[in-house]
């Protein structure tokens, strides 16, 4: 009587030819890889029916797809075989301990590398998101101007109900946009769409905005310093929320203290290098503001990438050889003469 066997992977019918003097077999259906040959006599028999389950050790499970080339890859696989795409990687960001200092020149280099891999997307999806601010801005602007020329209090009451609103829509579309930002510096797949993505967040990011701002007005009023250490201290909590949406009340601006504890400097400075930059593209006719906008706004979304301890998903070359390239240079930093 022919006996049947299921692969264990996917479940499809093995036919019982692939028996016959084969050593292994390559499911049709999900091209997991069986070995037909027994320890105990080193050559292929027929298995019982029903099969058991074989270690996963001993099989290659390629059932999901590459992110990056599309191939089929093991679940076991660090790399992709075809493109050597890094698969293991834990986008979750879980630590609530201090960040990793990060270096200025590698956050714009890494930034720039990005840049020239998605520069449109982000491009358009910044603009967007200037754009779509800016008319948010018209009402108000139009409510208040009419009320300085007639001293209409009735508009000047209106024109500061069209900025609550406008705050309560820019709390909304910035998460939208972190989410996106942080999907290009994961090399996921980063989508316009992704702009109006922040109503699951909404509530967590409306308390922790508004106490951002209230903390920052407080230390602005005293001398200034204040408000640009604590702005400095809080400024990553929409990234923290969007990583873990699982926060609850204030802890996204308690995780971002700590985050940045040692990096406020380097925060600081990049903030600086940033301002130049913009300044830059406006003075190129301010058509450069167009791009130098866009490229600083990712600058910042790597820099808390590398807070994190985290390495920015560069696809244009080998993970593999990107990874490698890391190793190295911590072996030698790490080399006892």
């Amino acid at each position: 009587m022919t006996q049947e066997m299921l692969c264990p992977d996917c479940g499809a019918q093995i036919p019982q030819e692939a028996f016959d003097g084969r050593p292994e077999y390559g499911c049709a259906n999900c091209g997991a890889r069986l070995d037909m040959v027994t320890p105990e006599t080193g050559s292929s028999q027929e298995p019982p029916n029903p099969p058991a389950p074989e270690p996963q050790s001993r099989q290659s499970k390629r059932t999901t797809k590459c992110p990056e080339c599309g191939e089929p890859v093991s679940r076991n696989d660090q790399y992709c075989p075809s493109c050597d795409y890094r698969l293991d990687d834990d986008d979750g960001y879980r630590s609530d301990g201090p960040g990793y200092p990060f270096q200025i020149g590698d956050v714009i280099n890494q930034t720039w590398e990005l840049f020239q891999e998605n520069g449109g997307i982000v491009v358009g999806v910044t603009l967007l998101n200037m754009f779509i601010t800016f008319l948010v801005t018209i009402p108000e602007a139009i409510c208040r101007n009419i009320a300085e020329r007639n001293h209409d209090e009735v508009f000047l009451l209106v024109g500061f109900g069209f900025q609550f609103i406008r705050f309560l829509f820019t709390v909304w579309i910035s998460v939208g946009f972190t989410r996106f930002m942080l999907n290009v510096v994961k090399g996921r797949r980063a989508e316009v769409t992704d702009l109006f993505s922040g109503t699951d967040l909404y509530g967590g990011a409306l308390l922790n905005t508004f106490v951002f701002i209230v903390a920052i007005m407080i230390g602005f009023m005293a001398c200034i310093v204040p408000g640009i250490i604590l702005a400095l201290a809080m400024g990553q909590f929409l990234y923290i929320l969007v990583e873990l949406p699982e926060s609850s009340g204030l802890e996204p601006l308690s995780r971002s203290w700590r985050l940045t504890e040692g990096s406020r400097a380097n925060l600081f400075l990049l903030g600086l290098v940033a301002f130049g930059i913009n300044i830059a593209g406006i003075c190129a006719l301010c058509v450069g503001f167009l791009v130098s906008a866009p490229f600083t706004s990712l600058m910042f979304a790597v820099a808390y990438y590398h807070m994190t301890g985290r390495d920015v998903k560069v696809r244009s070359r080998s993970r593999r050889q990107y990874d490698d390239a890391y190793d190295d240079e911590d072996n030698k930093d790490t080399t006892v003469n």
